[in-house]
């Protein structure tokens, strides 16, 4: 990667409970199995010998719900978009906390994509059919604008790919009612 980090072991998820997990898949081993405690002193433990790898590196509270997108940036190595309920998060990989939290949207979000080809350009789909098309190079409080994507909700979402001379950038969008758009 851009950023000289080897990141093919590095996994991150969304769980039931909405919480975003960051783990490492190549972990060195660290505390007691099962990240519980060390038994007390005078306890035997024979567990306890054999030091475990952690795995996760960090896990915090993300959305109400389970995330419906997981994005990373095509632009800055390390950064993940996760979209759920009424808002999206942008989180560094290294860091536990988000570093940036949108604004609640207007109805429910269903996906996103991140532009191919401008930096700073999200896309996050809505229930009610709309595209919020964010430019955070410009602002972070409201959308740059918002799109009619679908008449239904749209459940997927994805740019085609572009090539050198082509100045058009296609977005598709599918909705509820399994028709491309």
């Amino acid at each position: 990667s851009p950023d000289g980090v080897d990141r093919r072991a590095h996994l991150l998820t969304c769980t039931e409970e909405g919480e975003i997990v960051f783990a490492d898949l190549r972990a060195s081993p660290g505390g007691p199995p099962g990240g519980g405690k060390a038994a007390a002193p005078g306890e035997e433990d024979a567990d306890n010998n054999d030091a475990t790898p952690d795995y996760v590196q960090w896990m915090a509270a993300d959305h109400a719900r389970p995330a419906v997108g997981l994005l990373p940036s095509p632009f800055v190595p390390g950064l993940v978009a996760s979209i759920g309920d009424w808002q999206f998060q942008l989180w560094r990989v290294t860091a536990a906390t988000p570093v940036f939290r949108s604004p609640s949207s207007k109805a429910m979000m269903t996906g996103g994509a991140w532009s191919p080809t401008r930096a700073g350009m999200l896309f996050c789909a809505r229930c009610d059919g709309q595209i919020d098309a964010w430019d955070l190079t410009d602002s972070s409080f409201a959308p740059a604008m918002v799109l009619q994507g679908a008449p239904t909700s749209i459940t997927s979402m994805s740019f085609l790919p572009t090539y050198p001379n082509q100045k058009q950038q296609l977005l598709a969008t599918g909705d509820n009612l399994g028709n491309l758009h």
